[in-house]
């Protein structure tokens, strides 16, 4: 039983903030091109990590850009 691979992304969020992470195969791409993978609010902690787990579904490479948003 081999686990499917995936990539474990984590960055350092705001209380509240909205979160957001895209993912593109080329750099080039305009911003308006990137795939969203995931977006959600924070917590109310102060201070906290974001951590993401990205299944890989191809051989290809990604590339990951993080977004976040103050209340």
């Amino acid at each position: 039983n081999v686990p499917a691979r995936s990539v474990v992304l984590s960055w350092n969020t705001i209380p509240l903030a909205t979160n957001y992470l895209y993912a593109s195969p080329d750099l080039s791409l305009p911003a308006t091109n990137w795939q969203l993978v995931t977006n959600f609010v924070s917590d109310a902690t102060v201070g906290g990590r974001a951590t993401v787990t990205d299944p890989l579904t191809t051989n290809s490479h990604r590339y990951y850009r993080v977004g976040v948003l103050s209340p």
